[in-house]
């Protein structure tokens, strides 16, 4: 520090130069190694893959929640239930954009659209309204055409297998 407040003591025109270095570089190969300059860019871009699957994976870990938090009481992915079941809703559908009218205007659409007042018909129960934005509902009917049905397990030993370690344990 006081090396470089002597040196602008001694050059007071270094003040009007603002961009010249006041000490020069002694040892102008001092800058990264070429293999670390590589290896930032290959670690840069491994973050940037990681960032961008991470995200992916998170839009369909949100419909799940969001089905879970909002429809989960009246349907089911598989099964028709107090309302239909959501997988494959999209295709039976009117349109496309069907569930995104549908999910934030119920009551309007009871009054108005042949297939939402068919859906009443069948399931004598209206369905509650919401206010979940577009990509929340996409998110939620993308998990359900996802969803498949757990595979059931036996439960531990078959009764062979117990009697066989029954057998042995009395020994």
């Amino acid at each position: 520090f006081f090396l470089k407040m002597l040196i602008l003591c001694e050059h007071t025109d270094l003040f009007l130069q603002p961009k010249k270095d006041i000490l020069p570089i002694k040892h102008p190969n001092n800058c990264m190694s070429r293999y670390r300059k590589i290896l930032q860019k290959v670690f840069a871009s491994l973050l940037f893959i990681a960032l961008v699957s991470f995200n992916n994976n998170s839009f369909a870990a949100d419909g799940e929640a969001l089905f879970k938090a909002n429809c989960a009481s009246c349907h089911k992915p598989l099964e028709d239930y107090t309302g239909p079941m959501l997988q494959g809703a999209r295709g039976r559908e009117p349109s496309p954009d069907w569930a995104i009218k549908w999910v934030n205007n119920v009551n309007t659409m009871l009054e108005t659209d042949a297939y939402a007042k068919g859906l009443l018909a069948k399931y004598g129960a209206k369905m509650t309204q919401f206010n979940l934005k577009e990509d929340e509902i996409k998110s939620i009917l993308d998990y359900a055409d996802a969803y498949k049905a757990p595979i059931p397990t036996t439960g531990g030993l078959r009764e062979h297998q117990q009697k066989t370690i029954l057998y042995c344990l009395e020994f």
